[in-house]
């Protein structure tokens, strides 16, 4: 427990086992979680001794739990299979190098802080298949822009936390029929 200090991280298995793993946010975390002054870390995670940077969830994974990636500073692109419906709270919170991400359509909720201060996300990518978006999930990524798959009725349809994308100024949102 309270594994802050704690910087590199080798787990023998798969990315699937590492994924549905409970309690990740205690090894993680880095301590701190002010949105302009937590305690900034690198985790350097190895999956069966690879170094996790372009990172693939194999299809039949339906969770990414909990703070699964949480502060991963050489995580730069994820692809997440179909099969996926939550990506779990803080599950890529931190990932600094994080650029661009695609929520496919079987996620129907994005938990809270599940990618607050990724501060390089540029690009986001929403289906249509999203209902919830948690509680600050994209706080602090400044220069997001997001494509949502359906429209501005069915993007505002979508429930959205407190805050889930503060620090994001002027964000657009495009959607099918137009910009928000």
């Amino acid at each position: 427990y309270g594994c802050t200090a704690l910087s590199i991280i080798y787990y023998n298995g798969d990315v699937a086992e590492w994924c549905n793993i409970n309690g990740l946010a205690n090894l993680m975390n880095c301590g701190s979680d002010s949105l302009w002054g937590w305690n900034s870390c690198e985790k350097i995670l190895h999956i069966n001794n690879e170094l996790v940077t372009s990172l693939v969830i194999p299809d039949g994974v339906t969770n990414i739990g909990s703070s699964a990636f949480q502060n991963c500073s050489n995580l730069t692109s994820v692809t997440i299979p179909n099969s996926v419906t939550n990506i779990g709270a803080s599950a890529f919170s931190g990932c600094s190098k994080l650029e661009s991400i695609t929520i496919p359509n079987g996620v129907t909720s994005i938990g809270s802080s599940a990618f607050k201060k990724c501060s390089s996300l540029t690009s986001v990518t929403i289906s249509v298949g999203l209902t919830c978006i948690g509680t600050d999930a994209f706080s602090g990524c400044q220069r997001m822009t997001i494509h949502y798959n359906g429209t501005r009725s069915q993007w505002a349809s979508i429930s959205k936390g407190a805050n889930w994308n503060l620090g994001a100024v002027n964000c657009p949102i495009y959607c099918s029929d137009g910009t928000i």
